[in-house]
């Protein structure tokens, strides 16, 4: 019964750390880690998969579990920062639904681009497609590109949407 509490309290406190570890990823992941938007899948192609497999090799939870924290940190942090900006006045509630929806959108176009077999240009053109798409939907939602995707839609000149063109300069 004593040990039975007392690995019931190392499971507990190994879910912790690993809840602890994945919402700091999580929110290093929304500050801009310049990675490409396709590696942003919520799915077993995460940009933490190593990550995922060493936690899950280390406290012996399984794979699946430390993703289900990983991307439910993800999103409440995500829709966080989509608060606050509507606290702010940036945009209204119903932007913020459009930008959810949206960004689910782009992520449906992204897993299908990544499950296609293309060449690197390919790709490129590809993403580079639903950017301009995306940019257009901004405008015409009077959205600032800098709230999609947590901020990584447009930033500085050199470098745009996670590595993709050029985007919007920070601050619009």
């Amino acid at each position: 019964m004593e040990e039975t509490k007392k690995q019931n309290k190392f499971k507990k406190r190994q879910f912790t750390v690993v809840a602890s570890l994945a919402a700091g990823l999580a929110l290093l992941g929304l500050l801009g880690t310049g990675t490409a938007i396709a590696a942003t899948t919520q799915s077993d192609n995460s940009e933490y998969s190593s990550i995922i497999q060493n936690l899950s090799e280390k406290f012996g939870l399984s794979e699946a579990d430390i993703q289900t924290v990983f991307d439910e940190t993800r999103q409440e942090q995500r829709e966080a920062g989509l608060d606050k900006a509507v606290e702010a006045g940036t945009i209204t509630e119903e932007q913020k639904q459009l930008i959810l929806d949206k960004e689910d959108e782009i992520q449906t176009q992204i897993d299908e681009i990544n499950s296609e077999k293309l060449t690197a240009d390919e790709r490129q053109t590809a993403m580079r497609d639903i950017m301009e798409e995306t940019r257009t939907w901004a405008d015409e939602n009077d959205i600032p590109m800098m709230l999609l995707h947590g901020g990584m839609m447009g930033r500085g000149e050199e470098m745009g949407p996670r590595g993709f063109g050029p985007g919007e300069p920070m601050g619009m």
